[in-house]
């Protein structure tokens, strides 16, 4: 994996992948992945700088309730 190519990654680390196709043939398909361990949405994520460069942008899902505890503290 581009985000940490020390680490052993593999299929089983990976809870569920869903690939959202979009409508704009410019655009690239979203997938969502969700990992089995918060540790490896860590790794990810100090890896961003790298899935960046290769054109990859990492965000969190949060649920309705997490995305409203932002908007409160803000």
């Amino acid at each position: 994996m581009i985000a940490q190519p020390d680490i052993d990654w593999r299929n089983d680390d990976m809870k569920r992948v869903m690939v959202i196709p979009t409508q704009n043939a410019l655009q690239d398909n979203f997938m969502i992945v969700t990992l089995c361990f918060d540790d490896d949405k860590f790794r990810v994520y100090e890896g961003r700088k790298l899935l960046r460069a290769q054109g990859i942008r990492v965000g969190d899902d949060l649920t309705f309730k997490q995305r409203e505890t932002l908007r409160s503290l803000n």
